[in-house]
């Protein structure tokens, strides 16, 4: 979240003459920034690896994210860890009265899942419990730009380093009804369980400033961490309409958390030869706001050929990012995606597509060999119409009866997006993102 960087660039010289630079700092963010794929998905290489395409699929332990009615599916107690690794590039041009174009480059690895699953045989039906610690949200991002003001101020350099990711702890449920149908729930909560569920921004800005004869430096940072807390449920439902094809479908439940927000100011403007200008300013406060998640649900399809060993599947699933809003202490709702009055703000849902393909090859009677491929359009939401975003993965594992691994790489990019981040500047990226997955499973 933060401050629309164009009234940064074009205003600041103002702020600063009229002794209000500060004040201005010290206000509320209203935007957020999640660079990582903004849809509310799951995780692991099994999953990832055939383009996510897993609604219908979920037969591993990280059904509890993509659809917990999968996890009745598993046939043995199980603990599994998923670890991840990323590398996003951000091609970024804005207007060239301002800044030149400029590059950034974000490398990052992080546990991306981990979870322990018991399961409960009996003669009537398959019931399995689960605990989840899963990473929702990527929020690791920098920015470094020089703007070019023609005015007092000059040349301007402006930084911004935002780290941090969402978890969910996740107590799920899922049984089996039938020889067909099966049921699950997942209970996440949003809350410091293994760590801080928490994200911290730091903004500098730099700039040569001019009176008449006396010239001046102006620096003002800005230090913001913010606290993220709610709880909702996943909601799953899968069912085996003949022994090759499967349906599944899923619902994530809106819900209202809760963001606390600690802001920390600091801004000083010294003349080396008119000391009689300098200023300083130091403000620190605490906001709490309230954030209202979307709703999203999904459904997927999965069919299976050569005796099991061939499975195709594809999913289609919906996140209402027009009702994701926030609410501030003056009572106001605006969007986080563009900053705008929820009465005027213009964001659409997304729809994500995805497809994959899984193939099993027997290398002897106690290993098999998985081999996966999958293809994904993955749009992110944005004022007047959503981001597109592209994507293939490709993944391979090899499974006993004692333990599994599994490895996924994907590929997400995007060209001519996040225009709506610097609303009126000409401003655009290209965003190529690099991730690889690493998931054991050791069944008990």
């Amino acid at each position: 979240m933060r401050y629309y960087v164009k009234k940064l660039f074009k205003q600041t010289h103002v702020l600063i003459v009229l002794g209000l630079f500060s004040a201005a700092w010290a206000g509320p963010l209203e935007r957020m920034e999640i660079p990582s794929s903004p849809n509310p998905v799951g995780s692991g290489a099994r999953a990832l690896g055939m383009g996510g395409a897993f609604i219908a699929v979920a037969d591993d332990a990280t059904a509890a994210s993509w659809n917990p009615a999968g996890i009745a599916q598993l046939p043995k107690s199980e603990v599994s860890v998923v670890g991840k690794y990323i590398q996003r590039s951000e091609d970024k041009s804005l207007d060239n009265s301002l800044s030149d174009d400029l590059s950034e480059n974000i490398r990052d690895f992080s546990l991306n899942y981990f979870s322990a699953a018991i399961n409960i045989p009996s003669s009537f039906n398959n019931m399995v419990f689960s605990i989840n610690y899963q990473q929702q949200y990527d929020f690791n991002r920098e920015w470094h730009l020089k703007v070019k003001l023609d005015n007092s101020l000059g040349e301007t350099t402006y930084d911004m380093i935002q780290e941090g990711e969402l978890y969910a702890l996740g107590l799920a449920y899922g049984v089996q009804m039938s020889p067909e149908l099966y049921l699950g729930f997942t209970f996440n909560i949003w809350e410091d369980t293994l760590a801080e569920n928490k994200w911290t921004q730091k903004h500098i800005q730099n700039a040569n400033v001019q009176i008449g004869p006396n010239a001046g430096i102006s620096r003002a940072s800005k230090h913001e961490t913010y606290s993220f807390g709610g709880y909702n449920f996943n909601l799953g439902l899968i069912w085996k309409a003949t022994e090759e094809l499967k349906c599944g479908v899923v619902i994530k439940t809106p819900f209202k958390a809760n963001l606390d927000l600690n802001q920390s100011v600091r801004t000083s403007t010294i003349f080396p030869d008119f000391p009689a200008a300098n200023q300083s300013y130091a403000d620190d406060r605490e906001h709490e706001y309230h954030l209202r998640m979307p709703l999203s649900y999904g459904i997927g399809v999965s069919y299976q050929l050569m005796d099991h060993r061939l499975a195709l599947s594809a999913d289609i699933y919906r996140t209402h990012w027009n009702q994701f809003e926030m609410e501030l202490n003056d009572g106001r709702r605006v969007s986080p995606i563009s900053g705008q009055d929820m009465n005027i703000a213009d964001i659409d849902p997304t729809t994500w597509i995805r497809c994959g393909i899984l193939y099993d090859i027997p290398l002897d009677n106690e290993m098999l060999l998985h081999l996966r491929s999958g293809i994904f359009y993955d749009p992110a939401p944005a004022e007047r119409s959503p981001d597109d975003y592209w994507g293939l993965t490709l993944g391979s594992g090899l499974s006993t009866k004692e333990f599994r691994i599994d490895g996924a790489y994907q590929i997400r990019f995007g060209n001519d997006v996040g225009d709506s981040l610097l609303q009126g500047l000409n401003f655009s990226q290209d965003v190529i993102e690099h991730q690889m997955f690493i998931s054991i499973v050791y069944y008990l």
